[in-house]
């Protein structure tokens, strides 16, 4: 496993770099030891790196870095129209299981953009993007000969966690914090919602490469300083999979619901968080319908299939939400506010998607049909 005193060594070996990016380049290496062993490298130019690796060859985490290594040299080989959307990618070892891809040192993530623009100033050319990338990504791997590729079989099948955390192996039980547990005992006893639950295996539908994993943080906005920028990058495919397509976009419904709350207090109860909002979630509705125009558009779906698929991916942003709320609440020894409020809203959207296709995310079907 290379190190922040060793990763030049691999580079120049690679032909990554030249020894005068690492005498006269301003040459820096940093260690991101998040879920792997990243390292990031930047110079004064170019070229800027991400590098991650695990330390263990055989543990969870490498098989996960594996697939996404796996994913990024399929689709660097095969689906060139899509870099435009996601990292480029510099060096793949599968055996090894190290990725090396750009950094893209000037960019930021989306919440963060979102912040710096304000609710007042909200980037709906960025919202549209959103829409076009994920149509492309979709059109793209929603095509029959990516979705029998034999070179993809490295790729599961199986639900997202949270379908199945209402019945968790006892495994999952030993390493989730109390507040996860709590929140678990909670669904449990919610009939309606566990019927909902158990519906999901004759909803769900394997119709695509996804994913998996969409959420605020894996968006990332190049030159943000420049008011004309507008391009994104897909970043993180750890959890890619084949899957339900709508399961992408109610992750991005999931983001806007997220964005919302945490800007909100949160020391406060949910609905006294609800109250003393910032602003309320319907400033959010231009920015929900640039992004379903866009997206719907890009893939060139009719009046019947936009209708069949919002009622899909509403329901779905419900569970999108309960996962928001397991995730936080597995960090605590309770059900904090700030994941009570996920949950209630994920729990409201489950037992009414088509009454909050329109009162929460705005997005009216008669509109549709104009």
């Amino acid at each position: 496993m290379y190190t922040v005193n060793n990763i030049h060594h691999f580079l120049l070996q690679e032909k990554l770099i030249d020894s005068d990016t690492v005498v006269f380049g301003d040459f820096e290496v940093t260690s991101i030891n998040r879920r792997n062993q990243n390292i990031q490298v930047t110079t004064l130019t170019d070229p800027n790196f991400l590098i991650k690796q695990v330390k263990n060859l055989k543990s969870e985490n490498a098989q996960t870095l594996k697939r996404e290594a796996q994913f990024y040299d399929y689709f660097s080989k095969s689906l060139p129209s899509l870099n435009n959307y996601l990292p480029e990618v510099k060096y793949v070892d599968l055996e090894k299981v190290i990725l090396v891809m750009t950094f893209y040192k000037d960019a930021i993530p989306l919440w963060k953009y979102y912040n710096e623009k304000t609710i007042e100033k909200f980037p709906l050319k960025t919202t549209e993007t959103v829409g076009r990338l994920l149509g492309e990504v979709h059109n793209a791997f929603t095509k029959e000969e990516i979705m029998k590729d034999k070179r993809l079989d490295f790729l599961n099948d199986e639900l997202p966690l949270i379908f199945n955390l209402y019945k968790p192996h006892p495994k999952r039980l030993s390493y989730i914090g109390r507040g996860g547990y709590n929140f678990i005992k909670h669904i449990q006893k919610e009939d309606d919602i566990m019927i909902a639950f158990n519906n999901i295996p004759s909803i769900w539908k394997k119709n695509a490469l996804i994913h998996g994993d969409i959420k605020l943080d894996n968006f990332i906005i190049l030159n943000p300083e420049d008011p004309a920028s507008n391009q994104l990058r897909l970043v993180d495919w750890e959890m890619l999979q084949y899957g339900d397509f709508a399961w992408d976009l109610a992750g991005v419904f999931n983001d806007f619901v997220f964005w919302w709350i945490i800007n909100m207090p949160d020391n406060e109860t949910p609905e006294e968080m609800v109250k003393n909002a910032k602003f309320s979630f319907d400033k959010l509705h231009p920015a929900i319908n640039v992004y379903w125009e866009s997206y719907c558009s890009t893939r060139g779906l009719t009046f019947k299939e936009n209708i069949e698929l919002l009622e899909k991916v509403t329901l779905f942003s419900g569970f999108r939400l309960l996962q928001t709320s397991f995730e936080i609440s597995s960090k605590f020894d309770a059900i904090p506010h700030i994941a009570q409020l996920f949950l209630n809203m994920g729990k409201s959207i489950i037992r009414n998607p088509e009454l909050t296709q329109e009162k929460l995310f705005g997005i009216s079907k008669k509109e549709l049909i104009s």
